[in-house]
């Protein structure tokens, strides 16, 4: 069985164990606490099949695609067996949920802050657990080692200032699309946007924050998946920055959005999600320079 198939059926097993603890664990214990999913307030009861069907539906398509990412990377993830998987769910979280968590501290929505502190960090120390002690059977069991080429890594810190810099210039292109692209919405994600100019640069200095935050987390990472980014330059930028900030975070947060019906939050962030990874990545390819 080829390595990345895997890593594909390990992650696709730990999506549906993560989702089973979800919606009998996870999700009950927010209603538990008096806040819903996604909605709120929440309906007077956990309608259980409503979001049951599409957060297993979820979590079976997206463990598959970051268990088949988790095999590309494996070799750079630190530690060992269950540990290494625990170490890619973290980081998982760190570049999805909990950088939601910090974008509704920002803006302050006090419910959805509460979702990322209960929800998002058992849903992904699980799926981390279950996807390292699978992938790791199955690896010894089916995989046939052969020669890899070595992996150069390059000082974390030399992406600091690329990533912050991309992270910038993502910041205000997300603002513009939101105000362009996703013109009609703006005003159900930002109520009363319009009020006056100090709101709209408070708002701008907001996406910047986020955005340049993140944006020194993923370059820093960028050194150190380097040469496993195919390509060259920019182009190479583009192609990381595609995966690690529309594939994982924006294309993941419409999917489960779809799944509830939550349609304009699906829209959002797949437009000014795409336009904003093309920046980030292209900006970080052209500034990045490994040494030689």
């Amino acid at each position: 069985m080829k390595s990345w198939k895997i890593g594909a059926v390990s992650g696709l097993i730990a999506g549906i164990i993560a989702g089973i603890i979800a919606i009998f664990i996870g999700i009950p214990l927010l209603y538990e606490l008096g806040f819903g999913y996604w909605s709120f307030p929440p309906p007077p009861e956990f309608p259980f099949m409503k979001v049951a069907i599409p957060e297993i539906i979820n979590h079976v398509i997206w463990g598959g695609i970051l268990g088949a990412i988790y095999f590309k990377t494996y070799r750079v993830i630190p530690g060992k067996g269950a540990s290494k998987g625990l170490v890619y769910g973290l980081f998982i979280y760190l570049i999805y949920g909990f950088r939601f968590f910090v974008y509704f501290l920002i803006y302050w929505y006090p419910n959805w802050i509460v979702v990322n502190i209960v929800y998002e960090p058992l849903h992904w120390i699980t799926y981390g657990l279950v996807l390292g002690v699978v992938y790791e059977f199955l690896r010894n069991k089916y995989y046939v080692p052969k020669k890899e080429p070595k992996i150069i890594e390059y000082s974390m810190m030399g992406g600091f200032y690329p990533g912050a810099i991309a992270g910038f210039f993502g910041g205000i292109i997300s603002f513009i699309s939101l105000r362009t692209i996703s013109k009609g919405f703006e005003e159900w994600l930002y109520p009363g946007f319009l009020v006056n100019l100090e709101y709209i640069i408070s708002q701008l200095g907001g996406q910047i924050l986020w955005h340049m935050m993140f944006g020194i987390i993923l370059g820093v990472v960028f050194t150190k998946v380097y040469n496993l980014v195919p390509k060259k330059g920019i182009i190479k930028g583009l192609i990381y920055s595609l995966i690690a900030q529309f594939l994982i975070f924006e294309l993941q947060t419409a999917s489960f959005a779809i799944g509830v019906g939550e349609f304009i939050a699906a829209h959002i962030a797949i437009l000014t999600g795409i336009s904003q990874a093309v920046v980030y990545g292209l900006v970080l390819g052209y500034l990045y320079k490994p040494p030689k």
